[in-house]
């Protein structure tokens, strides 16, 4: 999980994340990252992820 969690923030784009994992708990999220990898929605549904990120 620390590597994950690493990986997120120290993007360039950190709001770009946050704004990501809000929206991968809406009901749209399937049609919001329907371009994406499928692991995409999965990983930022991940419950620790999101706890630690959103903290």
């Amino acid at each position: 999980m620390r590597r994950k969690e690493w990986r997120m923030r120290n993007q360039p784009f950190a709001d770009v994340c946050h704004a990501a994992l809000r929206q991968a708990v809406s009901d749209h999220a399937a049609r919001i990252f329907m371009d994406t990898d499928p692991a995409i929605l999965d990983l930022l549904r991940d419950e620790e992820l999101r706890a630690t990120l959103l903290a």
